[in-house]
């Protein structure tokens, strides 16, 4: 789907006849799977589910790997957050198949579809931080009973502030970073592609 073809269509509609472009002609066009946003985001989502596959089936063997309980633990822990998380995916393909039956009102229709897409990448987004902070807790947690295993007294109260202080500043960074590359990486795998898909919704509105 581009632009240039729907302004073709638009303009042949306009100037060969009165009749406005007929809705089905757009959602043929706007749903076109050969080069298509939409066929796009589903490729981009079909990656992710093969590489998040990829994660569940390695993790295992990791688990299996390291003696240290925490770490055997924490790898546990991202096992079971990544097998919750395909049905996130099946949310997202779910939304997009609806591509494929556009009756009516195309425009409310697509306006919709962006919109959910959009609350998804926003969850997407709000679990990615609260992964990091959990994580982050849990390090520090593991962090601070191992050195109560080592020291006591005033040394156990030194050794964990500044620990948490180290923490506190390591994870200040983590976390911006964070933010920074799941925005960064959402907009590149769907955000720019729902922004194109907007846009030729308000060219078509202005034409």
């Amino acid at each position: 789907m581009e632009l240039n073809e729907l302004r073709q269509m638009w303009n042949r509609q306009t100037t060969a006849e009165p009749a406005p472009l007929s809705e089905q002609s757009v959602a043929r066009i706007v749903a076109r799977k050969s080069d298509s946003v939409v066929t796009r985001l589903r490729r981009n989502a079909w990656w992710e589910v093969g590489s998040i596959v990829y994660v569940i089936i390695a993790l295992p063997f990791g688990i299996d790997y390291f003696d240290n309980q925490f770490i055997k633990g924490y790898l546990l822990t991202f096992e079971l957050l990544s097998v919750a998380f395909l049905y996130y995916y099946y949310r997202k393909f779910k939304l997009l198949s609806r591509m494929d039956h556009v009756d009516k009102d195309v425009r409310g229709h697509l306006q919709a579809l962006i919109t959910g897409l959009r609350g998804l990448l926003a969850i997407y987004l709000r679990l990615s931080l609260w992964v990091t902070i959990a994580a982050l807790i849990a390090t520090t947690s593991y962090q601070a009973f191992r050195l109560t295993l080592k020291y006591d007294g005033g040394k156990l109260v030194w050794g964990i502030g500044s620990m948490m202080v180290i923490m506190f500043l390591t994870g200040a960074i983590l976390y911006w970073l964070m933010i920074k590359f799941t925005k960064w990486y959402l907009h590149k795998l769907y955000g720019q592609h729902l922004d194109r898909l907007e846009g030729y919704l308000h060219e078509l509105q202005a034409e």
